[in-house]
């Protein structure tokens, strides 16, 4: 048996293992690389958009608006947007966020919960083949396995489909899709010349989710950057430490109002495009943290108050879903903490941007479109994979049929 032979019935053995999870994989990141446009036309068909000739409300006045609309309820989360056009969210907790107009802090809609709902559904099959608590690590085992599996196909495929007798006519038949064909002709013109094509983009797609998967994937891309990776226990951020506390000051001290914090984040991100703040354990009417409240300033609780996260991004980042984090002292509006890519080591900027070309997020809108394209091929890849070999142990092959796969095939096969 030659080499190129003990390589093919390796490649078909670990697609006929491997195929079904990888076809899930596929047809769910596929789906989940344009969660943004799901979730984005669920939500505005609720949602109304002003003109943006006027301005917007100051933060405060705003905030008690959207309180007003929870009974007096604590925001967990606001997130305001640069374009002037855009509502601003309000979150109540996870499952309860709202959209107001940042000009007249009128209700504009509220989240789509059903597709929020949905995606994040799909998200756990992505992630842990649907499993909950302990089974997630079953899951993910099978998962990361899965997308190792597809790396080595996609990589072993390029080494079967490469012609046997390198000549321009071979290649020309290798790299062309044939629309004159039919059954296992078909699917093997498709099975080579997409595989081929879309390659790059699995190869991406595959080594950044192993790097997503395994501890030790990760451990080895801070490696490769020159750096060292973080301790096990904490997460590739370096951050899932106890939260910052707020020093202890004067007694008496009150809250910033959410006009001055605004404009401490504005001071230090001017060409902000999304804000978002975050305080823990907000969101339930009565609830105790110091941010700043509705109607009035909180007074510090004493020593240990916890620090105010925010959560900006900026025009022209790169990823263009990284964004910077801030840490401020709710009383006086300092930044106790700053992390953004110009910030970390060569380690976690690799291991960042690994993060987000997995899902495409990394090159914006074009590039979330060629990971759901990827996603899309990888399905119709396994799919042929499968009618493959059908055709070769079990289904009929006509002599037509077969001497067009030996027209197709000849030179490279």
């Amino acid at each position: 048996m030659t080499l190129r032979k003990l390589l093919f019935w390796i490649h078909l053995v670990v697609g006929l293992t491997f195929g079904a999870v990888i076809l899930l994989l596929c047809v769910s990141g596929g789906l989940l690389a344009l969660e943004k446009e799901w979730v984005g036309l669920a939500d505005q068909a609720s949602q109304t958009h002003g003109d943006g000739s006027k301005s917007a409300l100051p933060l405060s006045e705003w905030v008690t608006r959207a309180s007003s609309m929870r009974d007096g309820a604590q925001p967990s989360s606001i997130t305001l947007y640069a374009d002037p056009r855009r509502p601003w969210s309000v979150s109540f907790g996870r499952s309860d966020v709202i959209w107001l107009d940042p000009r007249t802090g009128e209700l504009a809609g509220e989240e789509s919960r059903r597709t929020r709902d949905w995606m994040r559904r799909l998200t756990e099959w992505h992630r842990w083949l649907g499993r909950e608590g302990d089974g997630r690590e079953v899951g993910k085992a099978i998962t990361g396995a899965a997308n190792v599996m597809f790396l080595f196909l996609t990589l072993s495929g390029l080494v079967l489909w490469a012609p046997r007798r390198w000549s321009l006519q071979s290649f020309k038949a290798a790299l062309r899709l044939r629309w004159n064909v039919r059954g296992r002709a078909r699917d093997w013109n498709w099975h080579t010349v997409a595989g081929f094509w879309i390659s790059p983009i699995l190869i991406v797609l595959t080594v950044s989710g192993v790097v997503l998967s395994y501890r030790w994937a990760g451990d080895w891309a801070y490696r490769i950057a020159g750096s060292t990776p973080p301790p096990p226990g904490v997460g590739p951020g370096g951050n899932n430490g106890p939260a910052l506390t707020v020093p202890k000051s004067a007694a008496g001290a009150t809250a910033l109002s959410w006009d001055a914090l605004l404009a401490a984040v504005q001071a230090e991100a001017p060409t902000w495009e999304q804000i978002t703040f975050r305080w823990p354990g907000s969101g339930r009417r009565g609830e105790r943290d110091i941010a700043p409240s509705a109607g009035e300033s909180r007074r510090r609780g004493g020593e240990g108050s916890q620090a105010i996260s925010v959560s900006v991004r900026t025009a022209g980042s790169l990823p263009q879903s990284g964004s910077q984090q801030l840490t401020l002292d709710p009383f006086t509006g300092a930044v106790m903490k700053r992390e953004g890519y110009a910030d970390y080591d060569a380690g976690r900027r690799l291991r960042l941007w690994l993060r987000f070309l997995h899902t495409g997020e990394a090159l914006g809108t074009p590039g979330r479109y060629l990971a759901a394209v990827g996603c899309v091929v990888g399905a119709l890849l396994v799919w042929t994979g499968f009618t493959l070999v059908w055709f070769r142990f079990l289904g009929r092959r006509p002599d037509a049929g077969r001497e067009a796969q030996r027209s197709i095939s000849r030179g490279f096969a």
